[in-house]
């Protein structure tokens, strides 16, 4: 198997494409829009056929060596193919990283066969995800009863749903409610959200008050069977009145008895009563 480096430039847009969303371990997150709206620096290796393909995505340390790492807004990336990720494909992939990177830290899917003999570290993480395939009174009877009382209160509150939100409204939401903001992803969260929206995958959901306060926010991203999460947040009134758990709640009735997942992408479940899937962090 032959492995090439290429340079982003010299990376075949329709080919790399391709390859992430058929692929079997496919997600939003290896499309080179999304690459592109996180960072320039990244480059590729690629089989010749571009049936499998690793983004190398790559910052300098303290001392100036470059290292390979997970940027926050990509939850699982690696190496994305066609073909079964077998021992001998990773393998391949990992020997033909360049030697001016001189660490690596990646989160991969599970569906990865790691070879003990590559003496990489790894970790098993987990994220959460629903499967949306029952009609929503069977997905109801799986919420804690914490979130049951929420959606009471946002009912007795008489909350209200918003939609069509720009970009900037939602990350200025974030910005004032989400711990997990960060300043120097500003303008990432912006071309992540108007790439998804221009494709058609990408909208935003929110919560008002009867004064037409937002109380939470929601972006959502559809790829490869999944909704995934970005961006939740959720002001203090919101939180007493269920405003997240009205949003969610809405979001699965419109989706119910469909063969998606609902991927939070890392974020916290707050009672819709979803499993645990694990995926690999692989070190060196």
């Amino acid at each position: 198997m032959k492995i090439l480096r290429v340079s982003r430039e010299e990376i075949d847009k329709s080919k790399w494409n391709s390859c992430v969303h058929y692929a079997n371990n496919g997600n939003v997150s290896g499309y080179m829009w999304y690459l592109d709206a996180i960072t320039k620096d990244w480059e590729g290796l690629i089989t010749e056929d571009y049936g499998s393909v690793f983004p190398l995505i790559w910052k300098k340390n303290w001392l100036g060596r470059k290292q390979i790492y997970q940027p926050e807004l990509i939850i699982e990336g690696g190496i994305y193919s066609e073909n079964m990720l077998s021992g001998a494909r990773i393998k391949a992939f990992m020997d033909a990283l360049p030697s001016d990177y001189k660490s690596l830290k990646i989160n991969i899917s599970n569906q990865a066969k790691i070879p003990s003999s590559l003496g990489l570290k790894v970790e098993n993480l987990r994220r959460q995800q629903l499967i949306l395939n029952k009609p929503y009174q069977d997905l109801q009877g799986d919420f804690s009863p914490a979130f049951h009382q929420q959606l009471a209160k946002a009912a007795e509150h008489q909350l209200q749903p918003a939609s069509n939100l720009k970009p900037e409204k939602v990350v200025d939401f974030y910005k004032a409610h989400s711990k997990n903001y960060k300043k120097e992803n500003y303008f990432a969260y912006l071309r992540i959200m108007y790439n998804a929206m221009h494709r058609g995958w990408g909208f935003a959901n929110g919560i008002t008050n009867k004064k037409g306060d937002l109380l939470a926010v929601y972006f959502f991203i559809y790829s490869h069977g999944k909704i995934m999460v970005l961006l939740p947040a959720i002001s203090k009134e919101g939180k007493a009145k269920g405003a997240a758990e009205l949003l969610l709640s809405m979001l699965l009735q419109t989706h119910a008895s469909k063969p998606v997942y609902l991927d939070f992408n890392g974020f916290e479940d707050i009672g819709v009563g979803s499993q645990e899937q694990v995926y690999y962090q692989v070190s060196k």
